[in-house]
């Protein structure tokens, strides 16, 4: 199986270091002379721990090669990385310019190429990118995807410093393809057979957006570490040590916990002590933005979903949960709660279930709490679950009870599912996730 790689840059060059020391024969692509030249010399066009001598290696064994042409380089090859560069413009969103002026050349190579090639973007690239680049093929070349090519999405995860270390033992390898094309699915598993790590092939836009949700994961974890630095450091506290005993807990603060979308999150805890940590800056001159940011973030979610459910017009509306964790009848700063308040303000009658704040009203054990918390809302909760569903025209899930799915399999009422009640569906007719 030969390769092609489009682009010389910092991906192209480590890739087609790494594809030849795994043995694939592997021709470079670049408009750029001097990077050319410098490859066929046996040298990299960058400066990277250990790509020296893999270069060298591959061109002395007749493995690595590079060329100005790109027909030429499609028509020898099987697989065509594209690699290039894709800069950000003025308003945030990435260039994909160097991408489609690829796609352009790699079309018009494959009009005189009879046999199937595949073409995986290893560039950072906005979702639709893939089918952007399949339609460019197409139009030019008058070839048709998954029966004469196919373009598929195959993000890198390469730090650098480590590129090529990263290259070898990935914590995954990420594809995003169409289930039915069962022939590159074979070529992408031929290609990796060598990297020991999982092959996980997803839907194509979920690999094109996992690399932006992955780096600002990483940004925002030092972002936050430095915030609680800078705050710790005013009151004399060793940021190290708290930080390295945040790390031990592996349950909560190190893992998948509320890592899954969503709604908004309330309660008693988690509201409070993130104003307290925000205070405890203010009071010692530090302004926390991302620390601040975090309610801004949570209250305009709860102001989102409102909207959506206005904009469906409904005049009488159940929402099935309102306490702000399932299994309890707590309802302090219940975001649920808060999104029945507003939905009552706008005139849309609204009607709650809620089992335990149900119980907790009836068996009266915080009978007056829930009443001044409820407010003009506590003649809404209602007990009977069939009920609470007669009647409405949009019913809003908000607390993840099996007994919701027992009532709601049988009504035939438009549902916004705030929970993911049903792990299965994605948003369609009339189901839709308030995040999927």
């Amino acid at each position: 199986m030969n390769i092609s790689v489009f682009g010389l840059g910092y991906v192209g060059c480590v890739n087609l270091a790494c594809l030849a020391k795994l043995g694939y024969k592997v021709v470079g692509v670049d408009i750029k002379q001097d990077k050319v030249k410098l490859i066929n010399q046996g040298l990299p066009t960058i400066i990277e721990k250990e790509i020296d001598s893999l270069i060298k290696e591959g061109v002395e064994k007749g493995l690595i090669k590079a060329t100005t042409n790109e027909e030429e380089s499609v028509m020898e090859t099987d697989i065509s990385l594209i690699c290039v560069g894709t800069p950000t413009k003025e308003d945030g969103l990435l260039d994909l310019k160097y991408v489609f002026q690829v796609a352009k050349s790699i079309g018009e190579a494959l009009k005189n190429k009879n046999k199937f090639h595949l073409i995986v973007i290893r560039s950072t690239v906005i979702p639709g990118t893939c089918d952007e680049v399949a339609k460019i093929i197409s139009f030019i070349s008058g070839k048709r995807r998954f029966i004469d090519f196919d373009v598929v999405s195959n993000p890198e995860f390469l730090r650098e410093g480590t590129a090529v270390y990263d290259y070898f033992n990935p914590p995954y390898t990420v594809v995003g393809i169409e289930d039915r094309d069962e022939k590159s699915i074979n070529i992408i598993k031929n290609l990796y057979k060598d990297i020991n790590a999982p092959l996980l092939f997803v839907p194509t836009k979920v690999a094109e957006i996992i690399k932006f949700v992955n780096n600002s994961w990483h940004a925002l974890k030092v972002a936050f570490a430095n915030e609680i630095g800078s705050i710790c450091k005013k009151y004399g506290i060793d940021s190290h040590k708290v930080m390295e005993l945040f790390c031990k807990d592996t349950n909560l603060n190190i893992s998948s916990a509320y890592l899954k979308p969503g709604f908004a999150y309330g309660g008693s805890c988690l509201p409070k002590d993130t104003k307290g940590l925000v205070a405890l800056g203010k009071n010692k001159g530090i302004k926390a933005s991302l620390l601040s940011s975090i309610e801004i973030s949570n209250e305009l979610h709860i102001k989102r979903t409102c909207e959506l459910i206005i904009s469906k017009k409904p005049k009488k509306v159940a929402i099935l949960g309102i306490s702000f964790k399932e299994g309890t009848d707590d309802v302090r700063f219940s975001p649920k709660l808060k999104l029945a308040k507003l939905l009552d303000s706008a005139g849309i009658e609204v009607k709650i279930h809620d089992p335990y704040v149900f119980r907790s009203i009836k068996e009266n054990i915080n009978l007056i709490y829930i009443k001044n918390e409820l407010g003009s809302l506590f003649n809404a909760v209602c007990g009977d679950l069939e009920e609470t569903v007669k009647d409405v025209d949009l019913i809003v899930v908000a607390n993840k009870y099996e007994d919701y799915k027992s009532i709601l399999d049988k009504v035939k009422i438009p549902i916004l599912d705030l929970v993911r009640l049903y792990p299965e569906k994605v948003s369609r007719g009339d189901y839709e996730g308030i995040c999927w």
